[in-house]
């Protein structure tokens, strides 16, 4: 299934959740949506700003395939705010829940030395 394709929500007392049965992906949703007003607010009242540069990579769930393939030598900026991750501002992201897929199986009996050596 294409990413963004096929999402069903439900809406409970003002809360929008996914439907179980696909993604909501509401957190990137949302702050792409809080960026672009943000500059839709700074054009439309002419507000003077620093220069800003905004990037949205894709696949990040994948292996950060946006990131990854991305020439960050085209960028002027010496920092950046990560939307994606949560913590105060100034955390470091260093790890992904769904960088990396491993599948693994362990044959043998279950058993625990601290409660039934003798099974072990």
């Amino acid at each position: 299934m294409e990413p963004g394709q096929n999402i069903k929500v439900t809406v409970d007392e003002g809360i929008v959740r996914s439907s179980k049965d696909s993604i909501l992906g509401a957190d990137d949703k949302a702050a792409i949506a809080a960026l672009l007003e943000v500059v839709d607010v700074l054009r439309e009242n002419d507000l003077q700003h620093p220069p800003l540069e905004l990037l949205f990579t894709v696949g990040e769930e994948q292996g950060l395939q946006g990131a990854r393939l991305f020439d960050f030598s085209r960028l002027q900026a010496k920092m950046a705010y990560v939307l994606d991750s949560g913590g105060s501002p100034g955390s470091i992201v260093i790890k992904s829940p769904c960088q990396n897929e491993i599948e693994y199986r362990v044959h043998g009996r279950a058993a625990h030395a601290g409660i039934n050596p003798q099974d072990a």
